[in-house]
């Protein structure tokens, strides 16, 4: 008999087939009254398929400024931009949901400010038909803040988002993240 574990690191319950098919469906329906309901103004409308996996949650917490109240967030599936938001007014968050077995990556981008990319890679090895939730919060760095950084550093990523088998779920590698903020904050020694 075909068993799926739940996503849930605090509830690693087993299910059968049915069962996990009813988790999925109440999952779905569930996501969907919660794109319709109160805080939905938020976030835009989404798809899901079958090939889905992860639901991507972002919130950028300065995307509204003086000069430009506009942030643009964009997916980008081998090097084309498959899916993009425009965050204006009092939005401040956005979703995305991807499919399995891509990479992706989410360039979040505004006018003075420098752009930021997350990578993801969705590929996994569990046979699963749990939706997972990745959320994560950021903020933009100025421009003009921007010159005391490694220059270098400000075109990589600034996380890796893959699955966690040892968890059973979605999350940054810490250690690339630290890292990349290390080299950020050291001073360009090539000048």
């Amino acid at each position: 008999m075909k068993t799926l574990t739940i996503s849930n690191p605090q509830t690693n319950s087993t299910l059968t087939p049915f069962n996990a098919h009813l988790v999925k469906a109440f999952t779905i329906i569930g996501f969907i009254f919660l794109c319709l309901g109160s805080g939905a103004g938020n976030l835009h409308p989404i798809k899901i398929d079958s090939n889905a996996c992860l639901v991507v949650v972002g919130n950028i917490l300065n995307v509204h400024d003086k000069t430009d109240n506009k942030c643009k967030i964009e997916l980008i599936t081998y090097n084309t931009v498959t899916d993009s938001v425009l965050l204006k007014g009092s939005k401040h968050r956005f979703r995305f949901v991807l499919s399995k077995d891509m990479n992706y990556a989410i360039r979040i981008s505004k006018k003075g400010y420098i752009s930021k990319l997350v990578s993801i890679d969705t590929k996994f090895y569990t046979e699963s038909d749990v939706l997972y939730t990745f959320e994560f919060t950021t903020d933009l760095i100025k421009e003009e803040e921007a010159k005391k950084f490694n220059p270098d550093v400000l075109e990589l990523p600034v996380a890796l988002i893959k699955f966690d088998y040892q968890h059973n779920y979605f999350s940054y590698n810490k250690k690339y993240t630290t890292q990349i903020k290390k080299e950020l904050y050291a001073s360009n020694t090539q000048e």
